[in-house]
């Protein structure tokens, strides 16, 4: 990570109609909202590396639908960004050599803060180490601690907890990696905003399930994984249920990171266009790890197969390519929905909507 974690941004753009990238013009001239279903479709194919940026903006509400809007949308943001910056001290850049440590900085801060900031740089410092994006000399990495302290500070009901690094960077890659300057000079503030909207969406992971009491929101996922596996192959289930290789031991970071730990960055974009596109937002994810399961039944029903080696399996990357393994996920998730369909048919002589 570098010396110093001066927030400074690059010079502000005129983001009226008349400087408008390439890009954003092409939409705005449409002058038209968004067709987010249309998008979401494309989404669900797999988004152009060149659009995802945008794409993936509007999916995570960073700009609403109407294009139109967006200059005026994007100035608050990123300016109530700059202003949240301004107030925490460890990042205030007035006054302050930009060659300054910052552990001389961490003096003003209190206990908790320090503890805070210690355990985010230890993440992020071996988050994506193989791609230079994330260079541990690199801005990314100030962008990431950055935006995980000040998330914490001003979200004390979620705070900060390992993993959420994992789930920052691939929104930070995309946004950072954007070839057009319009866009990616903005892409801490940007990826602040789509992050936000991301852990608002998986807090309930770590909180206390409504439904049921006893069990935090992710070991109610685990179960759910638990139920489909047994549906969907019940030899599988049947051998990692009697050799104790329960869903605890193997998911948990598979939902607490969406699935960013498992997958080379590529695949993990890939996978993301298809959650972020899904109706019913990370619904998806449960047929997605069932998939990533079964792509592993070979060496899972090994005759040799032990409660080490399927755990070992399990925490391996897919056999199988992100386009067979979503492919998979679809498929098992078409089975149940029509099978939901025929129940709900049967039981009231109508055609039914499918939860899944």
């Amino acid at each position: 990570m570098s010396n110093h974690l001066a927030y400074s941004p690059t010079p502000e753009v005129d983001l009226s109609h008349a400087s408008q990238s390439k890009r954003e013009s092409s939409v705005l001239d449409q002058d038209l909202a968004v067709d987010l279903d249309a998008w979401r479709a494309t989404a669900l194919d797999g988004i152009d590396g060149c659009d995802r940026p945008m794409v993936w903006r509007v999916l995570l509400h960073v700009v609403g639908p109407h294009p139109t809007e967006w200059a005026h949308e994007l100035d608050v943001k990123r300016a109530g960004y700059s202003h949240l910056v301004r107030d925490q001290s460890p990042f205030h850049d007035n006054n302050l050599d930009h060659n300054l440590n910052v552990v001389t900085r961490r003096r003003d801060l209190v206990k908790e803060d320090e503890t805070l900031l210690h355990d985010i740089q230890k993440d992020v410092a071996r988050t994506h180490v193989a791609l230079p994006f994330f260079s541990l000399h690199g801005m990314a990495s100030d962008w990431m601690v950055r935006i995980l302290f000040l998330f914490a500070k001003t979200h004390e009901d979620i705070g900060y907890s390992q993993g959420m690094h994992e789930i920052l960077a691939p929104l930070l890659y995309v946004f950072g990696t954007d070839v057009d300057l319009a866009w990616s000079q903005h892409a801490e503030a940007d990826a602040f905003a789509a992050f936000e909207c991301i852990m608002h969406l998986l807090a309930p992971l770590h909180l206390t399930s409504k439904h049921q009491p006893t069990r935090t929101g992710v070991q109610v996922q685990m179960a759910r994984l638990h139920t489909l596996l047994r549906q969907h192959d019940a030899t599988v289930w049947l051998q990692l249920n009697s050799l104790g290789v329960h869903p605890e031991y193997y998911s948990f970071r598979w939902y607490i990171t969406l699935l960013a730990h498992e997958l080379e960055m590529n695949d993990t974009l890939r996978l993301w266009d298809a959650l972020l596109a899904d109706s019913k937002r990370f619904a998806f994810v449960h047929y997605v790890c069932v998939a990533l399961i079964l792509s592993h039944r070979h060496a899972l029903l090994d005759r040799q197969a032990d409660f080490g080696t399927c755990l070992t399996a399990l925490q391996s990357k897919p056999t199988v390519g992100i386009e067979a393994l979503l492919a998979k996920a679809n498929q098992l998730r078409e089975v149940d929905r029509r099978a939901d369909l025929a129940r709900v048919g049967r039981s009231t002589g109508g055609i039914g909507l499918s939860t899944k």
